[in-house]
């Protein structure tokens, strides 16, 4: 579904290991449930990936990539070159028109577009957004949502009976099962000790989305209530086969298993824990580096420097960059033809790296959209580098449009190769580069879009 959708996990996402992955909820807070989905797709999509690469170039395809890396070429690159692409983002082309190829592919697809019934997944949400737009009930159901959120507020605040109310009035009239709608009444249910009814709820949903993983945590919690706790362990692997990463019900099962006297299967857990609470590592690895004393953030360069901090010969706050030639690119307009950072040489130019998903990315666009239009009869290139597929960002382009909202800087498309070259590490990051081509400076995050004119305006002057 999310590549029916577009909304595979960017690659570059996914490092430096996937337990990395976390989607926040509206308060700021780690949405466990939704970082767990995310990060399973993605999981998902490296095994379609590494398939595929073997399927292109051989069982001994990945070996020759790990070689290359061993060696010390970037991994993506490794890749393009032991598929025969001539780049990482042709590659991925490649490969996504190979997944919708598939005929148990093609199948969910036509599923899911057709809005059928009884489709075997539900739909899929990557990006954070409320649980009602993973169900398939709930996410054409605005008003059945309303009802399921206001029923989530009560039983927040412990009120489950009145949950219960709000719960059944979001129940669609048709009797289709919502899985969501469906465990949020079972939670309740279960608070209010009420546990046969919750299993009457829980048990047709694990029938009709067995993708469904809070459902059989849910399944775990009332066989353990019920002294079952056999059923229990196998519904919570179960849930793990489906969210592979969700620490919770990894902690659940590793607990039941002590409880149940099955030392050697706590212990794998255990040790499974601490690699997802280490990032993915199977050892704990000495700190990359150490402080001591009070740290403050300067909220300027000179403030920073009349407190003495920064590294000799470097200001606070600077890049590396800044002062250097600016490495030279070719990515792929949207829309069509190429640009080349060499090819703007005598014109002043913002670099804005970028992403669809990417919120304060997106604040800065019109800002930036401003500056190209009014500045660019003077000598500025506003270009946007996205690493992200052309038909994701195509489909927000249009959105956008769809609003109202266009945007008059260039926009192009590029392999992270790009980005690589010049060390962004964050989103959005800004680099500002003369008309000599020399790395003037480099702002990380949406920071002072005025401050920003200023020096492109002294840069214009020059």
């Amino acid at each position: 579904e999310a590549l029916a959708k577009n909304e595979l996990v960017p690659f570059d996402e996914m490092h430096p290991s996937l337990a990395k992955i976390k989607v926040y909820d509206e308060n700021g807070e780690i949405d466990r449930e939704a970082s767990s989905r995310r990060a399973s797709v993605a999981y998902s999509q490296l095994q379609m990936l590494i398939a595929w690469t073997m399927s292109q170039a051989g069982e001994r395809a990945i070996a020759d990539v790990l070689a290359r890396v061993r060696d010390g070429e970037d991994a993506q690159v490794a890749l393009a070159a032991v598929v025969g692409a001539p780049s990482f983002g042709e590659a991925l082309v490649r490969w996504e028109a190979w997944l919708r190829s598939q005929p148990e592919m093609v199948r969910e697809l036509a599923l899911v577009a057709q809005g059928q019934k009884g489709a075997s997944a539900a739909p899929t949400v990557l990006d954070g957004g409320a649980d009602a737009d993973a169900d398939p009930v709930l996410a054409r159901r605005r008003d059945l949502a309303n009802f399921t959120r206001l029923g989530e507020l009560l039983a927040r605040r412990g009120r489950h009976r009145a949950a219960l109310l709000e719960y059944d009035k979001a129940i669609a009239a048709e009797d289709e099962l919502s899985p969501v709608l469906s465990n949020r009444r079972a939670t309740s249910l279960i608070e209010l000790g009420r546990l046969d009814e919750a299993r009457t709820v829980l048990e047709p949903v694990a029938a009709a989305y067995p993708e469904f993983a809070l459902t059989w945590q849910q399944l775990a919690v009332l066989a353990r209530r019920g002294g079952q706790s056999g059923l229990a362990v196998e519904h919570l692997r179960r849930a793990l086969e489906l969210a592979p990463f969700h620490q919770p019900t990894r902690e659940a099962l590793q607990a039941l298993l002590v409880e149940t006297g099955d030392a050697e299967a706590a212990q794998r857990e255990a040790s499974v824990l601490q690699i997802l609470q280490r990032g993915g590592d199977d050892v704990e690895r000495a700190p990359i580096h150490e402080r001591s004393g009070a740290f403050e953030l300067p909220r300027s360069e000179a403030q920073g420097a009349a407190a003495g901090g920064g590294p000799p010969g470097r200001p606070v706050g600077q890049s590396r960059l800044e002062g250097a030639p600016a490495p030279d690119f070719s990515a792929d307009k949207i829309g069509g033809g190429s640009v080349t950072l060499s090819g703007l040489r005598g014109k002043v130019v913002v670099l804005d790296f970028w992403a669809t998903w990417c919120g304060p990315c997106r604040a800065t666009m019109p800002g930036l959209s401003s500056m190209s239009e009014r500045l660019g009869p003077r000598g500025l290139v506003v270009l946007g580098l996205s690493d992200e597929l052309s038909s994701v960002v195509d489909r927000f382009l249009a959105g956008e449009r769809a609003q109202g909202r266009s945007y008059k800087q260039q926009l192009a498309l590029e392999s992270g190769g790009v980005r690589r070259s010049y060390r962004v590490s964050s989103l959005p990051t800004l680099v500002l580069v003369d008309r000599q081509g020399v790395v003037r400076k480099v702002h990380v995050g949406a920071g002072d879009l005025a401050a920003l004119e200023t020096e492109i305006e002294a840069l214009l002057a020059e």
